[in-house]
């Protein structure tokens, strides 16, 4: 081999770059989705469009988040939380933050719906829902702010210990960023 042209050793150098690499980078890209989130340690501040809350210690944020989506769940002592944040821009499609509620809310036949009403949270008027079976009681908060509508999203299950306390943490923690 050496006297028809030698030995070449740039080849498998190329070759072992490039099997490294792809190596690399596929666990930096495959990993965090098979790590699950941790609880936060301590009250956290987030934000989604024109507002921002608070997040309380011992929430997990979920990973499968978007910019007009965030969720949250917590985990403890037999309690299971879960709060969904939304924000969409829906321009006229729908009149007021009732008329969205009404249409962004998934009921089945089972469960009784309680009058819509209008809570305060933060100075700030928002539209109240509440659906309930007999496995859970659901609480939609809604409000329009320009062409965006927000949604907030609780549930409690009647099997477990009640989450009415972190929710209203979180809810009373809400504040419009100022524009």
């Amino acid at each position: 081999c050496k006297t028809k042209g030698g030995v070449n050793y740039i080849i498998p150098i190329i070759l072992i770059i490039l099997v490294c690499s792809i190596i690399i980078t596929s666990t930096y890209i495959l990993i965090p989705n098979y790590i699950e989130p941790k609880p936060s340690k301590k009250d956290t501040t987030d934000s989604i469009k024109n507002i921002s809350y608070t997040i309380p210690k011992g929430f997990t944020k979920s990973k499968y988040e978007s910019e007009n989506y965030k969720s949250y769940s917590y985990t403890k002592d037999d309690k299971y939380c879960n709060i969904g944040i939304e924000a969409y821009d829906y321009k006229s499609l729908y009149k007021d933050a009732e008329e969205y509620i009404k249409a962004n809310v998934y009921v089945s036949a089972e469960d009784t719906i309680n009058p819509i009403d209008k809570i305060t949270l933060n100075n700030t008027t928002w539209i109240h829902m509440s659906t309930e079976n007999e496995y859970q009681t659901k609480d939609i908060y809604a409000k329009k702010e320009g062409n965006t509508f927000y949604k907030i999203e609780t549930r409690n299950t009647k099997y477990q210990p009640s989450c009415t306390e972190e929710y209203q943490k979180i809810l009373n923690s809400i504040t419009e960023k100022e524009q």
